[in-house]
This record gives C-alpha cells, structure tokens and sequence, in this order.
C-alpha cells in the first residue's frame, strides 16, 4: 500500500537520491587514492615553486601549502608552514593574511588527537590576535570559522582536564565534521523518504474517510426511504380491517424482504466497484511506474550522449585552442626576433652611416653624393705614436687608443658632429654635415678644446700610475667638400676636397695640446673665441696659410 500512495514525483526523487547516494559512495572509494595522490603532487609543486614568489603571492601560496599538509595530516608541518606566513605578513604589514595564517596555525594545532597544554595556550594566542586582525577587514568567513575554532579550543581545553570526557569528545568529533564541511546525506534521504510517506499516508486516509463517509450516507438514504414508507402504512391501518391488516402485514413484510435484498444486492456492488477501483488505481500506478522508469532510462541516456558530445567538441576546441596558441606565441616570437634583428641593424647602420644617408639607402638602395658649401673638418694626431707602441703591447696598445676614441666619440656625439672614420692613430669628425648648420664651426672649436682637456688630465693620471700617455695635436679648416657613400660592399660614408686636406695641413702645422686653425675657422668664430695668431706658416704643398692657436671662449 506504501507504493500505491507515494507520489510519482516522490517515487522519481526517491530514486534519483538513491542513484546520487550510490555514485557518491563509488567515486568517494575510488576517487580517495587518486585525491591523495593529486594532494601529494601539489604539495611537491608548490615546494618546488615557493621560492620563485614574493609579497603577497608568497603568503598566499605558502598558507595554501599549509592546508594541503593539513589536509595529509602533517600537522606539525602544517602549523610551521602557517607560522612562517605569519611571520612574512607580519614584516610586510599584511593584516588579513595575519589573520589567516594564524587561523591556519591554530586548526594545525587543535586537530590533533591530543594536542598538548603548550599547544592548547599557542592556539589561544592565536585566535586572540586573528580575532583583533579580521577587524575592517572583508573576511566574513573567516570570522565564523574563528569562532567555531574557539568553541573547539575550549572543548580540547576542558577534555585536556579531564571534564566530561565521552561528552566532549564527542562534541569535538561533531566540531571537526562542521569545521571540515561534512554533511551527512544519508540522514537527509531517510528524512526526506520519512516526509514523503508521511503526506501520502494522511492523503490517503483523508481520501479513504471520504469514501466511508459517501457510502455510509447512501444507506443512510435508503433508510429513511423505508422509515417514510412504514409511517404511511401505519395511517392505513387504522381504517382497514383485520383480514385487511394480516394481508398487508404480510405483503409489508415480503416487501421489506424484497427491499432489504435489493439494499444488499446495492452494498455487494458498491464494494465490488470499490475493488474494481483499488485495482484499476494500482494498475495505472504501477504503469505510470513504468513510465516514469522508461523516461528516466531514456534522459540518461541522451544526457550521457550529450554529454559525451559535449566533452568531444570541448576536446576539440582545446586541441585548436592550445595549437592556435602555441602557433600565436612561436609567430609572436618569431616577430619579436625579427624586430630585435631589425633594431640590431638599424643600430648598426646608424653607427656606420648618418640617419638621412642610411634613409636613402634603404628606400632607393643608394645614396648620392652631396656638395656642401660650409663644412669645418677636424682631425686630430697623437704624437710620437710609434714610439710609444714599442713599449706596449698590441692588446695594452688597443685598449688605450680605444679609450681615446671612445671618448672622442662622446665628445662628437654631444656637440652634434659626424664621426668621419679613424685612420690609424688619427681621428676625423666634420660639423654642418649631413644637415647644414649656422653653428657648427663654433661647435666643432668646442669639441676639439673638450678633447684636449681630456687628454690633459688622462695624461696626469697616466704619469701618477707610471703608464704611457698620447699627447695629440688638433687641426680645423673651414671650407667646400663633397660627401656620400661610394661603393656597393663595406661602404663608409666619407668626405673628399681640398678642405679635407687643409685640415690635415693644420693638424701636422700644429703644436701638441694646442688647437690650430685656418684663416677661414677664425673669421666663423672670432667673435667666440680668444684666438693668438701665428702668422703665416707654410703647409706641405700648400703653400704659406695664415694660423691661429684658440685658447679659450671669449667671454672666459
């Protein structure tokens, strides 16, 4: 009869709670080991990575390390992970992470079996200060489970002394269950299977009381069918005789015979439809039963294929997802090498060429050749090279002069000159060029006064260490050239005319730790610069050329 007045959606829960009972049963037995064993790795990769995080993330990861021993039941591992937490966030002022840390040392602690009266007063301590911690703080969570570990602390406390000992041991396991999340389902499907059977007992009395009282009011009416009939015959009586009163006295009885038959014959058919129904009802519910069985089978199945579709294409889509980013990141790599390698080359083709020749030699695979009207060319010459290179050698030789050039270079760059090219021990720059400019007579004097106060106070240094030095002589003229690159291999951008050479005339007509010029330099920047004039001075094959030595800014 139970089945017969269950519902079919309690039967359906019923079952669906029975099927989800069974599946958490069999994937807790064999979900366990693998569980342990993922636990185990992720122990062993977060050891392995601890060292690779700072800060936050640091803390972070360490009080996760912390529940996963817990959780394997390394307490004293637990609590020194948790305690270490502790001690970061408390250098780099992490309130929360205080709080947390704490509350993780204090659960390592009280779930031990017997945790020890030094332990019992660290965990007080503990939960003291995350209490004080979580204040302003978003750790709504953290606060119930704070005070949940306080009734548990007082719980270890009081069976620690021995108080009541089976009660609060008892009450510490049911703490522990409501700590670590446990819910008993089993009691839940029992109460809810009780609840079921319950309503559909009281719905069926309900129903049977009902029928009860239908039928008992039927015969109800046909007595008081009869009641009426007797009560008319006892009027007629009184008028008939006595022969007339036997007879219908007995057709009276016949009838109440008759009558009392057919009321049976109605009773014996109301119970029989009454059966009929029961059995009609078990048989509709016992297919509805059926029914509902098929239907559920059949949702499972195309549940199942569902599913299983759904992990196909979720398949697929990670197969192209990953193949898409690994393809993306070799490419991105790719143009990340690429852009590097045209950087590199850009770079050094800046350092070999200026900026707009190097322009137009990628665009129109050449450069022509310029004239330049103004152009003040430098050149400078270290004195007695030679002799000084039989006291080094060739390694202590290079390293020297580079740094000199080196220097040179930082002086070029900073007045805004072309670096020509070096030839030997002699070094060539040239202002107004590639771009024409008002001002680079007077930057180039700057360039060449700066480099011999260079080489004047590393010649000190060099004789306080005992050490070779260069003293070099600087020449300037001022004039026409024609510049560009010629060439279609190891192409260098260079400078030819007749100033070029005037300017090497200067050089070797001058004098060490002096900066000679031509007649032409001096009238650009007399008006700059304090300038001695030499007279005229013959240069090789130059005939004699008016010289002055620039001794300092006019203004100085």
């Amino acid at each position: 009869m139970l089945k017969a007045n269950l519902k079919p959606e309690h039967s359906l829960n019923l079952g669906m709670q029975k099927i989800r009972f069974i599946l958490i049963i069999f994937i807790g037995i064999f979900a366990l080991p693998t569980s342990s064993f993922c636990q185990s790795e992720k122990i062993t990769e977060l050891e392995a990575d601890l060292p690779n995080y700072s800060g936050r993330k640091l803390v972070r990861q360490t009080v996760k390390l912390s529940r996963y021993y817990l959780s394997e039941g390394f307490n004293d591992k637990a609590h020194d992970v948790a305690y270490d937490a502790y001690l970061e966030s408390k250098r780099s002022v992490f309130n929360d992470y205080i709080a947390i840390s704490l509350h993780q040392c204090a659960r390592a602690y009280l779930e031990k079996q017997t945790p020890t009266a030094v332990e019992l007063e660290k965990v007080r301590q503990y939960l003291l200060i995350a209490f004080n911690k979580v204040d302003g703080t978003d750790l709504n969570k953290l606060i119930l489970e704070n005070n949940l570990l306080q009734n548990q602390y007082e719980i270890a406390v009081a069976k620690f002394k021995g108080e009541d000992e089976p009660k609060k041991r008892a009450g510490l396991a049911v703490l522990s269950d409501v700590l670590k999340g446990k819910t008993n389902e089993a009691e839940i499907l029992e109460e809810e299977i009780a609840e079921g059977v319950e309503n559909n007992d009281g719905k069926s009395a309900q129903r049977s009381n009902a029928e009860k009282t239908d039928k008992f009011s039927l015969n109800g009416d046909q007595g008081g069918l009869l009641n009426d009939r007797l009560d008319r015959l006892m009027k007629e009586i009184k008028n008939m005789k006595l022969e007339q009163l036997q007879q219908e006295y007995l057709l009276t009885k016949k009838q109440n015979i008759l009558d009392s038959l057919k009321l049976t014959s109605v009773l014996d058919s109301l119970d029989l439809a009454e059966k009929e129904f029961e059995l009609a009802k078990l048989e509709f519910e016992s297919h509805k039963k059926d029914n509902v069985i098929a239907l559920q089978n059949s949702q499972r199945n195309v549940l199942m294929a569902i599913a299983v579709i759904f992990l196909l294409i979720a398949a697929v889509i990670f197969i192209q997802f990953f193949n898409s980013r690994r393809y993306n990141k070799t490419l991105s790599d790719k143009n990340e090498m690429i852009e590097k390698e045209k950087e590199r080359s850009e770079s050094l083709l800046l350092n070999i060429l200026p900026a707009i020749v190097a322009r137009e030699l990628k665009e129109s695979g050449k450069a022509a050749a310029r004239k330049y009207d103004k152009v003040s060319v430098l050149f400078t010459d270290f004195k007695n090279f030679s002799k000084i290179a039989e006291h080094l050698t060739p390694e202590e030789l290079v390293n020297e002069l580079d740094y000199c050039f080196r220097k040179f270079d930082e002086i070029v760059v900073k007045f805004g000159l072309e670096k020509i090219k070096t030839i030997g021990d002699s070094y060539m720059c040239a202002g107004g060029l590639p771009e024409p400019n008002g001002v680079a007579t007077a930057s180039v004097v700057r360039a060449a006064l700066e480099m011999q106060d260079f080489l004047l106070k590393w010649k000190q240094e060099q004789i306080d260490k005992g050490s070779p030095y260069f003293e070099a002589r600087v020449g300037i003229h001022t004039g026409p050239l024609v510049a560009g690159v010629v060439g279609s291999r190891k192409f260098a951008y260079d400078i030819w005319g007749d100033t070029v050479n005037i300017a090497s005339r200067m050089e070797s007509s001058g004098e060490i730790e002096k900066v000679n010029v031509s007649e032409a330099t001096y009238d650009e920047i007399k008006d700059e610069f304090k300038c001695t004039y030499r007279g005229k001075i013959e240069a090789k094959n130059k005939g004699h050329i008016d010289m002055y030595f620039v001794e300092e800014l006019e203004d100085a």
